[in-house]
């Protein structure tokens, strides 16, 4: 994680950072200076320390606030490369490896455990830095002025630094058991906002708040210990501190009247004591701090050192055109357990069957309807075609090539696929459609909108394709919001087109239009799961595949 603070502001901040500690730490000495005039100096020379004084302080002022700046630079600039890295590898993963978790744990990712880790890790570095210069600085200047309160000061420091080896466990485990409850928390709140229209329309009100009071309870719960064990650990280090601080008044007092330095020498070691014990106080903590921020390093380490399985094979398997068919191989899949890894065929078999030796050939241009059962494996089998699932036995092949070894930027060019809930982002038609792909005229995307039913609604909205759908697409209907999801598929002109129930949400006559724009395209493969099949629809299909517990028959 360090790697994230390698930057400009960072060199400029450890840079920095040693002047505006010295500066602080000297206050130490124009306190003593202070004492010294006050027993020995005159009023007429007042004026000159005055001065003096006034300047040292305006510049370690304004020392202070620039290295302070350029600190929060380089917190920020770390805290944004992270997001940066984590998104990125997030984006990064195929269909099948982002489906293995759920989807609230890359919200979670991203907020509160980048939250924690700049809390434990980042702004921890930054200031165990100034407390160890402030540390070596004031343990210096303090054995220049008498050696025996610079080695009681050492040695009580010595045991605070002990103590985060029999503390760091218990205040570890907190901090991990905090992560976990906050994403599920996290992921608790995201399904309840996800189904608020079932939750008014089933009268759940009351049972989703006793979820959520079971979620927030072990939230609470989680907190409340992790931020106990952090002011345990403060308590500590003040207890140890204070034991210190005490300790160089009353061992000076000793001194002092015993000839060895005047009373100014206290007062200049009282203010390094601080210095000094504070930073071994927070170093305690510091410490304790870092050595916790392991279980979500840990977390955050999984998805920056995931390894693109798709770089061995790009010179490989780079398909990049369909020129013959699609073909199913003795093909089988169980939906894994909880807890398994999906693409574990040994661990997984019988889990969850879902479709059992299929064989399937699908020429290109071929027009497939596949029909069947609810839960019969009818969207299963698009899944699988979309990369989604790869645990499975058997092959499913493009062009006599195992689609498990064609690199996703590859694959999905090939393919193209519209689903019964589409996503549609809060932004304008015209980018919903393109999807910020520039290179797609306003012709190309007017065509698209024409052969999904769209042109009507577009030409009656005052902004045309420039219109914000708003989110969730709240300002149109259900059948506009699938006519875009149609438009988005060929507007990218891919030569496989996957249908699942895509027309589910349109009225018989749209739903017939779009089928029969689709069904016309002589170039175009497309593979159609429907509930509801029209006549015409059967009778244009070149093939229709029944699935019934899991077996395909044509």
């Amino acid at each position: 994680m360090f790697k994230f603070l390698k930057t400009g502001y960072m060199v400029l901040y450890l840079a920095l950072q040693p002047l505006s500690t010295a500066l602080e730490v000297g206050v130490s000495y124009v306190m003593m200076l202070a004492i010294d005039y006050a027993t020995n100096g005159t009023i007429e020379k007042l004026h000159l320390y005055l001065i003096g004084t006034i300047a040292y302080l305006v510049i370690s002022f304004l020392v202070d606030i620039v290295t302070k700046r350029v600190r929060e630079k380089a917190s920020a600039q770390a805290l944004f490369s992270l997001r940066e890295a984590l998104i990125k590898k997030i984006l990064a993963m195929s269909t099948s490896e982002y489906a293995s978790r759920n989807s609230g744990s890359y919200v979670a990712y991203l907020t509160k455990n980048v939250e924690k880790l700049e809390e434990s890790y980042f702004w921890t570095i930054f200031r165990i830095y100034p407390s160890v210069l402030q540390l070596i600085v004031s343990v210096i200047w303090l054995s220049i002025m008498d050696w025996r309160l610079s080695l009681f000061v050492l040695f009580t420091g010595l045991i605070q630094l002990i103590v985060p080896k029999f503390t760091v466990k218990p205040v570890a485990k907190a901090e991990k058991d905090y992560i976990e409850k906050s994403e599920n928390y996290t992921i608790s709140l995201k399904e309840i906002f996800s189904a608020f229209d079932l939750i008014k329309s089933y009268n759940l009100q009351e049972k989703i708040e006793i979820l959520h009071r079971n979620a927030n309870t072990g939230y609470k719960k989680a907190s409340f210990k992790d931020r106990y064990m952090s002011g345990f650990m403060g308590s500590l280090g003040d207890f140890f501190s204070s034991i210190t601080y005490i300790g160089v008044f009353f061992l000076g007092a000793v001194l002092v009247l015993l000839g060895f330095f005047k009373i100014s020498v206290i007062i200049a070691a009282s203010q390094l004591v601080i210095f000094i014990v504070y930073p071994l106080s927070n170093l305690t903590q510091y410490i304790t701090s870092i050595l916790a921020a392991k279980a979500v390093i840990k977390d955050l380490d999984e998805i920056l050192n995931l390894q693109e399985k798709d770089s061995s094979l790009k010179d490989l398997e780079a398909e990049t055109s369909f020129e013959d068919s699609i073909s199913f191989e003795n093909m089988s899949f169980s939906y894994p357990q909880d807890g398994e890894d999906e693409e574990n065929e040994e661990e997984n078999q019988g889990a969850f069957p879902a479709l059992k030796n299929v064989n399937l050939t699908i020429k290109k241009g071929e027009k497939v309807l596949i029909v069947g059962e609810s839960g019969s494996g009818k969207s299963t089998l698009l899944s699988l075609l979309y990369k989604k699932f790869t645990g499975y036995e058997g092959l499913i092949k493009i062009d006599g090539t195992d689609i498990r070894k064609i690199p996703d930027d590859s694959y999905f060019k090939l393919v193209s696929v519209v689903h019964q809930s589409p996503f549609i982002f809060d932004d304008t038609i015209k980018n919903n459609i393109a999807l910020y792909n520039e290179d797609i005229s306003d012709e190309r995307i007017k065509e698209a909108c024409k052969k999904a039913g769209l042109q009507k609604f577009i030409e009656g909205l005052p902004l045309g394709l420039e219109t914000r759908i708003g989110e969730g697409a709240s300002k149109i209907s259900g059948g506009e919001k699938q006519r875009i999801a149609i438009a988005r598929a060929l507007v990218k002109d891919s030569p496989i087109l996957l249908m699942d129930e895509a027309t589910s949400a349109l009225d018989k006559e749209t739903s017939a239009e779009i089928e029969n724009t689709v069904l016309s395209q002589r170039e175009l493969t497309c593979i159609i799961i429907s509930h509801h099949v029209s006549e015409a629809l059967r009778a244009r299909a070149d093939k229709i595949v029944t699935v019934k517990d899991g077996l395909a028959d044509i």
